[in-house]
């Protein structure tokens, strides 16, 4: 981390004369003259005030006969040194002038949202040589935001696709208990009108959110191509949740004997959670002896849900990492996650739910693997839940806080740093395998499919399968 330049402030000195007092009473007119001057002074002294251009404390230093710089404490605290307080009448002075100009030389139509939205993205943006993470969201981006992070939106629940060149889309998934799979929609449906509006030239995005996405409870009518007709659909729009768990039992004949799991997690969300704990228990009910947990190319997504996801898989009672607490209050509990912000204070939390999966685990990452699948990962290394298989984490290990405002938008910066229980700090390092392993061209090439994993062209799939084989084979855990 760069350490923050320091402000100089100018220094100014002013020996103070006192003359001698005029005893005589003055005229009338030069009271008059002498007052207005004063008033002018004082009126331009607040003005300049005002701007910034010179702050009070400088002021009050040339009549007090202090240098300004005596007033300011040259030590300051590590959270002191990295605070700052803007100049707002600076700030304001060169907003209005530049207003101004625009006013009166702007050729296009200015959108005064957007111009303060403008304004409150840069104060943020000026953050991101040191913090890339640190953003303003408008209200309706923000909006946009809780939803994504919920996994749930109201629509027909279909993923599309569209060709660059040709602009078809086309639905590439539909969603299991969707609007959509209800109405009749199905994977490799050509997109051609919405509401018997033709859409084919229109841009993908434009489309969904325009178009399709919508009020839960309303229409929208569909016109596809399947099979060279065209079919008409109408579907209600719905509350979708998006599915970002996907299980599937691997066969004997794929695992080289024994029954295996397998999940891909492509992100978590407040919807991964439940999708999660069902996979595990619905493989385990198929005889699973073992599991395999694939977090590659997961950029992460809302830490309380690994939380929830690593509560759910380690016992309550495991003091590796606790026993050191002194005041006993949490001596022999299972320690998860700490974090430590820029005072030092640390934030834990510790596994509750009284469950335990006691499957034989391995979990695949890559160097997309970050945030909080890098923390899944880690903590199950700390205690020795899963092999870890695959090549070494992104490295990101940051807190990202997202703070609402009044009117609906909302910033978001880093505030302070996760730690495994061990004390490992993944930001800047990454998470690195019990077993490297790199993924070779025919599996890139191939390209990952969640829905249905291949050993035989996936070999880090491969690798992981053959550690979880003899335990899956006795039902031993390691």
């Amino acid at each position: 981390m760069k350490d923050e330049k320091e402000k100089e402030l100018e220094t100014a000195e002013k020996n103070q004369e006192t003359a001698p007092k005029i005893r005589q009473k003055p005229k009338r007119l030069g009271t008059f003259f002498c007052g207005a001057v004063f008033g002018v002074l004082l009126s331009a002294l607040l003005f300049v005030l005002s701007t910034g251009y010179i702050s009070i404390p400088f002021v009050g230093s040339i009549i007090l006969g202090k240098n300004p710089e005596s007033a300011v404490s040259k030590t300051a605290s590590p959270s002191e040194a990295r605070s700052v307080d803007l100049n707002y009448g600076k700030i304001n002075l060169k907003l209005r002038t530049i207003q101004t100009i625009l006013n009166q030389d702007y050729y296009y139509t200015m959108d005064e949202q957007a111009m303060e939205d403008g304004i409150f993205t840069g104060l943020m943006y000026g953050l991101t040589e040191e913090d890339p993470y640190a953003a303003y969201y408008p209200a309706s981006l923000f909006a946009e935001e809780i939803n994504d992070n919920r996994g749930n939106y109201y629509g027909i629940g279909a993923l599309m696709s569209q060709d660059r060149e040709t602009n078809v889309m086309t639905v590439e998934q539909v969603y299991p208990d969707s609007p959509a799979e209800k109405a009749g929609l199905l994977k490799g449906d050509i997109l051609k009108k919405v509401n018997r509006e033709d859409v084919t030239y229109m841009d993908l995005s434009t489309v969904v959110d325009d178009y399709v996405k919508g009020e839960e409870g309303s229409y929208v009518n569909l016109t596809v191509e399947r099979e060279g007709q065209e079919i008409e659909l109408q579907i209600m729009r719905g509350k979708v949740t998006i599915p970002s768990v996907f299980p599937s039992m691997l066969s004997e004949e794929q695992t080289g004997g024994g029954k295996i799991g397998y999940i891909y997690i492509s992100g978590f969300d407040e919807a991964t959670v439940e999708q999660f704990e069902k996979a595990v228990e619905d493989l385990t009910r198929q005889g699973a002896g073992g599991i395999v947990i694939d977090l590659r190319d997961n950029l992460g997504g809302i830490m309380n849900s690994a939380l929830y996801m690593l509560d759910y898989l380690l016992p309550d009672q495991d003091g590796t990492y606790s026993d050191h607490e002194i005041d006993g209050k949490d001596r022999g509990r299972t320690l998860v996650l700490y974090t430590e912000d820029k005072e030092g204070r640390n934030f834990a939390y510790y596994a509750q739910d009284g469950h335990e999966t006691e499957l034989p685990l391995a979990v695949l990452i890559n160097q997309n693997s970050a945030s909080s699948s890098e923390i899944f990962a880690g903590v199950l290394k700390d205690y020795h839940k899963a092999l870890l298989v695959g090549t070494t984490t992104y490295g990101k290990g940051i807190v990202q806080t997202e703070v609402p405002l009044a009117d609906g938008s909302a910033v978001k910066y880093t505030s302070a740093q996760y730690f495994t229980p061990s004390g490992y700090a993944v930001h800047g390092k990454g998470v690195e395998p019990d077993l490297t392993v790199e993924a070779e061209e025919a599996f890139l090439e191939a390209g990952a499919d969640a829905e249905n994993p291949d050993p035989s062209i996936d070999n880090q799939l491969r690798e992981a399968l053959q550690a979880l084989g003899s335990q899956a084979a006795s039902g031993e855990q390691e």
